[in-house]
């Protein structure tokens, strides 16, 4: 069995398969959490927190195939937003969207942090455009955003409280929401000795463990739009074991062709190609070369963790708050200088092929077979 305090790490050939929810379990246990307790089988429950963002609807379509198999253990309780690629107001009309082209109904949606906790970011230029979803020409047909009541704060920690210990985040922007409910509810989050783990999984779209930085030299775009939270999420969000799946990671291993994506995925004739093809055609225009959607190998981990993640380390793991040229610097202890125990699974290496099979069922295709 794999153990996630064990350096060097291991690779997936060495495991026997095992699903979503067995996985959990054994992280759980690594973790010397108590997986809780059920009263009668059930579904994985996720919640899964967007700055949509191109690269999240993407992983959204994956996840919502996942939600509406059958065959799939897994429930997408509710998404909740949060400003990063766009404003929130934008990132609630592109998860509309999405759910309509995958025609998906009664998630519900909420609206989110619209600013970081401390200091204000500024996305400028924004990569995916002013609406998030490359400012497609001519625009998109007008939707009414999905917007169920009350804040995506609160829904964290309401569930957190529902299905305490059986809940699983997946976060794809800025860690502002789940700081904020760490600070509202710190009870939830702490490593309490007896007490049941509030989440079973906390998967993370985030930072850079090598200052691979794509907004600065040392640091990646959903831990510099809000440092602060980043920090929190990292050093108090101790319920449960957390994965991060960095941008290197991505950008070595799940980077795809300009000619996969154009003449393979490109060529569907689904709502989730049509909607596609219009928000990326600015964005394929201008990289002819490769084509990534980091959010969505996030979601393939959450969804194959065993056939995905092919290698990853376990160690201490921190966020720089202060340093001039390295504010926002996800800080790796490799040597054990802190003397703190290992807090985060940082996935290092993925499997491609299978990564591309999710993808195509992403866009519509066939379920893939793993």
């Amino acid at each position: 069995h794999r153990d996630l305090h064990s350096f060097p790490t291991r690779r997936s050939s060495d495991l026997p398969i095992e699903s979503l929810k067995s996985r959990m379990l054994k992280v759980q246990k690594t973790f010397q959490l108590q997986p809780p307790e059920r009263q009668e089988p059930g579904p994985i429950r996720l919640l899964v927190d967007v700055d949509a963002g191109i690269d999240d609807a993407w992983a959204l379509f994956m996840l919502l195939r996942a939600h509406e198999n059958p065959a799939v253990d897994l429930r997408i309780e509710a998404i909740t937003t949060v400003n990063g690629n766009t404003p929130v107001d934008n990132v609630l009309v592109n998860v509309t969207r999405v759910l309509l082209a995958a025609r998906v109904l009664g998630i519900p949606v909420y609206r989110g942090a619209e600013s970081a906790m401390a200091v204000k970011h500024i996305n400028d230029p924004p990569y995916y455009g002013e609406d998030g979803f490359g400012d497609p020409e001519p625009e998109l047909d007008p939707v009414d955003p999905v917007v169920s009541p009350g804040h995506a704060v609160d829904k964290i920690i309401e569930l957190a409280r529902e299905y305490s210990g059986q809940l699983t985040a997946l976060a794809l922007g800025p860690l502002t929401n789940f700081a904020l409910a760490v600070n509202r509810a710190p009870e939830l989050f702490a490593d309490a000795d007896g007490a049941a783990p509030a989440f079973a999984w906390f998967v993370i779209l985030g930072g850079s463990a090598e200052s691979y930085g794509n907004v600065t030299p040392t640091a990646e775009f959903n831990f510099f739009a809000d440092v602060e939270a980043a920090r929190v999420v990292l050093e108090r969000f101790k319920c449960c074991p957390m994965t991060v799946v960095p941008r290197e990671t991505w950008r070595r291993f799940a980077t795809s062709t300009y000619s996969f994506r154009v003449d393979d995925l490109g060529t569907m004739d689904t709502p989730q190609i049509r909607l596609m093809n219009r928000a990326e055609a600015k964005h394929l225009e201008n990289n002819k070369e490769t084509w990534g959607v980091p959010d969505a190998l996030a979601a393939a981990v959450l969804l194959e963790p065993s056939r995905i993640v092919t290698r990853s380390e376990t160690h201490y793991c921190t966020v720089e708050l202060h340093g001039e040229l390295t504010r926002g610097m996800l800080v790796v202890d490799r040597e054990g200088h802190f003397g703190q125990p290992p807090n985060v699974e940082i996935v290092t290496e993925v499997e491609k092929e299978l990564y591309e099979r999710m993808l195509r069922t992403a866009a519509g295709g066939e379920y893939y077979q793993p």
